[in-house]
């Protein structure tokens, strides 16, 4: 049992690029290969909006469209999260607008890179707009009104 949490908790803590490719989780992004946007992630926590600037989303749609999955690189929501950590949001496409299309998520777990549910902070109401040079959604993780806006890194 202790050996288990053991080799649980290294792989926890491992990097991505220390992970073989084989033993990733097909539809999580990857940085520099999936489309890659940079902006600002902000968080409304106890009455004061926490910005994150420069982050990284990359994202990856389904084989078939149906969905997008977007995985927030290195992300510290609040000031007193102790470490950066990736998380991945598995959103919807309902739909289209124009030349963009229309992304929703609702109560549901965000992901781990490593392909884990993390049960803490529930996503609700997510709504977005994914086009060729832009992203911008906004949703509650867990009970924090939380936006993204950013653009294509080119």
């Amino acid at each position: 049992m202790i050996a288990v949490l053991a080799a649980l908790a290294f792989a926890a803590c491992q990097k991505t690029e220390d992970i073989a490719p084989e033993d990733i989780p097909s539809y999580i992004p990857v940085k520099g290969v999936d489309k890659d946007f940079i902006g600002t992630v902000s968080v409304d926590y106890l009455g004061i909006t926490y910005d994150n600037k420069d982050i990284t989303v990359t994202v990856k749609l389904s084989e078939d469209g149906s969905m997008a999955y977007l995985l927030l690189n290195r992300i510290k929501f609040v000031p007193l999260m102790p470490v950066r950590v990736d998380t991945i949001i598995p959103a919807t496409v309902v739909g289209e607008d124009g030349d963009s299309l229309l992304l929703e998520a609702d109560n549901l777990y965000p992901i781990s890179r490593y392909g884990e549910n993390q049960t803490k902070y529930t996503i609700y109401g997510m709504t977005g707009t994914l086009s060729e040079d832009k992203l911008s959604f906004s949703l509650k993780y867990g009970t924090y009104p939380t936006r993204f806006n950013g653009s294509l890194v080119k």
